[in-house]
């Protein structure tokens, strides 16, 4: 049996991963919180993420549209 704990952390979710990510959401849904992109993230794709990495990946996925 698999004992190991949910590790919510992954390193391959930075800051471009994230912006393409919501690039997408912000096509479909217009702006989010950075609150509300947090929790759609961690809902997703099982990931937790800084509120500074959710600014971050946000102003990014914002300039490029």
């Amino acid at each position: 049996m698999h004992k190991c704990g949910k590790v919510f952390g992954n390193k391959n979710a930075n800051k471009d991963w994230m912006s393409k990510v919501l690039m997408n959401k912000f096509r479909n849904f217009g702006k989010m919180t950075t609150n509300k992109i947090i929790d759609d993230i961690k809902k997703l794709y099982n990931i937790g993420i800084t509120t500074w990495g959710a600014l971050q990946a946000k102003e990014m996925a914002m300039e490029i549209l």
